[in-house]
């Protein structure tokens, strides 16, 4: 099962968007689930960040959407992490949007102003409060292995 991990990340560093994430897909793959990370972190999982491109400035690339989509679609399952959202993630809500669209389910972690948002939780799946939650409620999808 291929699991697109959607998550704020303006307003923090490419190492703070990377944590939960390097976290979850370490954690997942003994479950056949594979992490698929926005386009321009994919790459942090094996460079050494401070040559990764800056959050902002990935996000103003004319590519970023288009590729972000098509990773999204190579997806079976989102996962949207917004436990530490401080404001509205355009980019997130947009790939929940696209992940319900296509028809995929959505698992939404946080116990915020944002996951009561209908335009979350009426397309989620779940929404649970922790990233632990998020796995066993993982695990169940990927067949309980």
């Amino acid at each position: 099962m291929r699991l697109y991990l959607a998550g704020p990340m303006r307003d923090h560093t490419v190492a703070e968007a990377m944590q939960w994430r390097k976290v979850m897909a370490n954690s997942l793959t003994v479950y056949g689930i594979t992490a698929v990370l926005p386009g321009f972190l994919e790459g942090a999982t094996t460079a050494p960040l401070d040559r990764i491109l800056s959050v902002d400035d990935a996000m103003k690339s004319h590519n970023f959407v288009t590729f972000d989509l098509a990773l999204v679609k190579s997806c079976d399952v989102l996962l949207a992490n917004l436990s530490y959202a401080t404001r509205k993630s355009t980019g997130t809500l947009s790939e929940i949007s696209w992940a319900n669209a296509l028809g995929k389910p959505v698992i939404v972690v946080g116990n915020n102003e944002w996951t009561v948002e209908p335009f979350v939780k009426e397309q989620a799946l779940a929404v649970v409060a922790t990233l632990g939650e998020a796995e066993l409620f993982l695990r169940g999808l990927a067949g309980g292995r």
